[in-house]
Protein backbone atom coordinates (compact mmCIF):
# COMPACT_ATOMS: atom_id res chain seq x y z
CA UNK A 1 0.00 0.00 0.00
CA UNK A 2 1.33 3.19 -1.43
CA UNK A 3 1.52 6.43 1.30
CA UNK A 4 -1.01 8.89 -0.08
CA UNK A 5 0.89 12.45 -1.19
CA UNK A 6 1.62 14.91 1.16
CA UNK A 7 -1.12 17.83 1.29
CA UNK A 8 0.54 20.81 -0.47
CA UNK A 9 -0.14 23.25 2.49
CA UNK A 10 1.23 20.93 4.80
CA UNK A 11 4.33 20.24 2.40
CA UNK A 12 5.17 23.91 2.89
CA UNK A 13 5.21 23.93 6.44
CA UNK A 14 7.08 20.78 6.50
CA UNK A 15 9.69 22.40 4.06
CA UNK A 16 9.83 25.66 5.42
CA UNK A 17 10.79 24.46 8.95
CA UNK A 18 13.42 21.63 7.76
CA UNK A 19 14.80 25.33 5.58
CA UNK A 20 14.87 27.61 8.91
CA UNK A 21 16.83 24.87 11.31
CA UNK A 22 19.19 23.97 8.03
CA UNK A 23 19.33 27.75 8.35
CA UNK A 24 19.34 28.11 12.18
CA UNK A 25 16.91 30.66 12.10
CA UNK A 26 14.56 31.17 14.91
CA UNK A 27 11.11 31.72 13.83
CA UNK A 28 11.53 35.54 15.66
CA UNK A 29 14.63 35.65 12.48
CA UNK A 30 11.81 34.13 9.77
CA UNK A 31 9.45 36.80 10.96
CA UNK A 32 11.89 39.98 10.86
CA UNK A 33 13.76 38.69 7.42
CA UNK A 34 10.31 37.51 5.80
CA UNK A 35 8.66 41.02 6.98
CA UNK A 36 5.33 38.71 7.89
CA UNK A 37 3.72 39.27 10.89
CA UNK A 38 3.85 36.99 13.54
CA UNK A 39 0.22 35.62 12.92
CA UNK A 40 0.85 36.10 9.29
CA UNK A 41 3.72 33.70 9.39
CA UNK A 42 1.63 30.87 11.79
CA UNK A 43 -1.01 31.29 9.13
CA UNK A 44 1.34 30.11 6.26
CA UNK A 45 2.53 27.40 8.75
CA UNK A 46 -1.00 26.33 9.58
CA UNK A 47 -2.43 26.64 6.56
CA UNK A 48 -5.14 29.14 7.62
CA UNK A 49 -3.34 32.47 5.99
CA UNK A 50 -3.47 33.76 2.50
CA UNK A 51 -0.40 33.11 0.46
CA UNK A 52 -0.38 36.14 -1.20
CA UNK A 53 2.28 37.58 -4.00
CA UNK A 54 4.35 39.40 -1.11
CA UNK A 55 3.90 36.65 1.44
CA UNK A 56 5.58 34.46 -1.00
CA UNK A 57 8.55 36.32 -1.57
CA UNK A 58 8.68 36.87 2.29
CA UNK A 59 9.02 33.61 3.04
CA UNK A 60 11.34 33.05 0.11
CA UNK A 61 13.55 35.95 0.80
CA UNK A 62 13.81 34.73 4.45
CA UNK A 63 14.70 31.03 3.68
CA UNK A 64 17.16 32.19 0.71
CA UNK A 65 15.00 30.88 -1.90
CA UNK A 66 14.11 32.46 -5.26
CA UNK A 67 11.40 33.44 -6.53
CA UNK A 68 8.62 31.15 -7.25
CA UNK A 69 9.96 28.54 -5.21
CA UNK A 70 6.57 28.43 -2.77
CA UNK A 71 4.41 27.60 -5.87
CA UNK A 72 6.80 25.22 -7.11
CA UNK A 73 6.18 23.30 -3.63
CA UNK A 74 3.08 24.10 -3.97
CA UNK A 75 2.89 21.51 -6.98
CA UNK A 76 5.06 19.03 -5.74
CA UNK A 77 8.28 20.68 -7.21
CA UNK A 78 11.31 21.56 -4.89
CA UNK A 79 12.62 24.61 -3.86
CA UNK A 80 15.36 26.28 -5.56
CA UNK A 81 18.22 27.94 -2.95
CA UNK A 82 19.58 31.14 -4.03
CA UNK A 83 23.11 30.86 -5.31
CA UNK A 84 25.97 31.50 -2.31
CA UNK A 85 27.30 34.67 -4.28
CA UNK A 86 25.95 37.86 -2.22
CA UNK A 87 22.98 39.51 -4.76
CA UNK A 88 24.31 42.79 -3.80
CA UNK A 89 28.08 43.53 -3.59
CA UNK A 90 30.14 43.64 -0.24
CA UNK A 91 31.34 47.74 0.74
CA UNK A 92 34.86 48.43 0.70
CA UNK A 93 35.99 46.54 4.19
CA UNK A 94 36.27 49.00 7.04
CA UNK A 95 39.03 51.95 7.03
CA UNK A 96 40.58 54.14 9.29
CA UNK A 97 40.16 57.16 7.29
CA UNK A 98 36.13 56.89 6.63
CA UNK A 99 34.62 59.89 7.32
CA UNK A 100 30.93 58.97 8.49
CA UNK A 101 28.57 61.74 8.97
CA UNK A 102 27.46 62.58 12.64
CA UNK A 103 24.07 60.80 12.11
CA UNK A 104 25.94 57.42 11.53
CA UNK A 105 27.27 57.23 14.67
CA UNK A 106 29.17 54.04 15.95
CA UNK A 107 26.47 51.53 15.07
CA UNK A 108 28.18 49.07 12.88
CA UNK A 109 24.88 48.70 10.25
CA UNK A 110 25.07 52.18 9.54
CA UNK A 111 28.82 51.77 9.08
CA UNK A 112 28.49 49.09 6.76
CA UNK A 113 26.09 50.98 4.59
CA UNK A 114 27.81 54.16 4.42
CA UNK A 115 31.05 52.20 3.37
CA UNK A 116 29.09 51.34 -0.25
CA UNK A 117 31.08 54.49 -1.96
CA UNK A 118 29.10 53.00 -5.08
CA UNK A 119 26.24 54.22 -3.87
CA UNK A 120 24.88 58.45 -3.83
CA UNK A 121 25.17 59.40 -0.58
CA UNK A 122 21.25 60.78 -0.63
CA UNK A 123 20.79 57.33 -1.26
CA UNK A 124 22.93 56.24 1.96
CA UNK A 125 21.36 58.20 3.77
CA UNK A 126 17.92 57.47 2.74
CA UNK A 127 18.90 53.55 3.81
CA UNK A 128 20.08 54.58 6.71
CA UNK A 129 16.25 56.48 7.13
CA UNK A 130 14.83 53.48 6.37
CA UNK A 131 16.86 51.17 8.45
CA UNK A 132 15.87 54.19 11.39
CA UNK A 133 11.95 53.70 10.31
CA UNK A 134 12.32 50.22 10.61
CA UNK A 135 13.91 50.01 14.22
CA UNK A 136 11.30 52.90 15.62
CA UNK A 137 8.90 50.73 14.31
CA UNK A 138 10.02 47.32 15.88
CA UNK A 139 10.14 49.13 19.13
CA UNK A 140 6.64 50.57 19.43
CA UNK A 141 5.48 46.70 18.27
CA UNK A 142 7.46 45.43 21.29
CA UNK A 143 6.17 48.35 23.41
CA UNK A 144 2.22 48.00 22.66
CA UNK A 145 0.70 46.86 25.66
CA UNK A 146 3.95 47.26 27.99
CA UNK A 147 4.63 49.21 30.39
CA UNK A 148 6.12 52.61 28.90
CA UNK A 149 4.11 51.36 25.62
CA UNK A 150 3.36 53.17 22.75
CA UNK A 151 -0.24 54.79 23.00
CA UNK A 152 -2.49 56.36 20.51
CA UNK A 153 -3.04 59.82 20.16
CA UNK A 154 -6.74 59.62 19.47
CA UNK A 155 -7.31 56.72 22.47
CA UNK A 156 -5.49 59.28 24.73
CA UNK A 157 -8.11 61.71 23.44
CA UNK A 158 -10.83 59.66 24.19
CA UNK A 159 -9.71 59.01 28.11
CA UNK A 160 -10.09 62.63 28.56
CA UNK A 161 -13.50 63.04 27.23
Amino acid sequence: MTTPPEEPRRRLARLIEERATDLRLTWDEVIERSGLSKQGLHGVRFGTGALRRLTKAGIEDALAWKRGSVDAILKGGDPTVVDEAPLIPEPEAEAEDVDYPDFVGDDPFYRHIWRFESVSEDDREYAISGVQLHRLRQAQVRNVGGSGGVVDIEDRKADRA
